[in-house]
């Protein structure tokens, strides 16, 4: 009789279905389990292990089947990593302090997960927060390439398309300028 017969069944039935979830994880990254646990035994310094491990966690945190919710993630990622642990107990020992900061960011992203995604909206930039920038600019004049960043500000602002009226603003600004360049 073994240990692992001793432990409860929803015990044995959540650990299959995670080991389901990790297995689902490597075939979508294209790679077998028996290729996984092979470059895992190659590697006796831990960073597959840790890199196959983070690898695991963001595709947990970005999942885009569907949104899994914090707890479970958290669930998910400890028991691979438990298995993982007790499966390479030579690496484990190793990367076993890198394994719990990854658990730590991975609870930090799924609390801070709005609506499916990881980052938090920043307000949109204003064309008077704009213009405020380029006349700080213009004002600090302290080095020669002043008029260049304000120009580098205004083209990154309109390529990333928040407001399509700023260049023109700026490109009357700067050819008023354009005689000091």
């Amino acid at each position: 009789m073994s240990i692992a017969s001793l432990a409860p069944a929803n015990r044995k039935k959540a650990r299959t279905m995670v080991l389901n979830s990790f297995t689902t994880f490597l075939t979508s990254e294209n790679i077998t389990s028996d290729a996984a646990y092979k470059l895992i035994d190659a590697d006796k310094t831990g960073k597959v292990l840790r890199i196959m491990l983070d690898t695991y966690a963001y595709s947990l945190a970005r999942s885009t089947d569907k949104v899994l919710p914090t707890n479970t993630c958290l669930a998910y990622f400890g028991n691979v990593k438990n298995w993982m642990l007790d499966k390479y107990p030579q690496q484990g020992a190793i990367v076993k302090p890198q394994l719990q900061k990854i658990l730590f960011g991975l609870g930090k992203y799924c609390s801070n997960r709005e609506d499916g995604s990881l980052e938090k909206k920043a307000p949109p930039c204003s064309k008077q927060d704009l213009e405020n920038i380029v006349r700080l600019l213009y004002k600090s004049d302290s080095a020669d390439t002043v008029y260049l960043d304000a120009a580098v500000v205004v083209m990154m602002w309109y390529l990333y398309g928040r407001s399509s009226d700023a260049e023109q603003l700026e490109k009357q600004q700067l050819s008023r300028f354009s005689a000091k360049l």
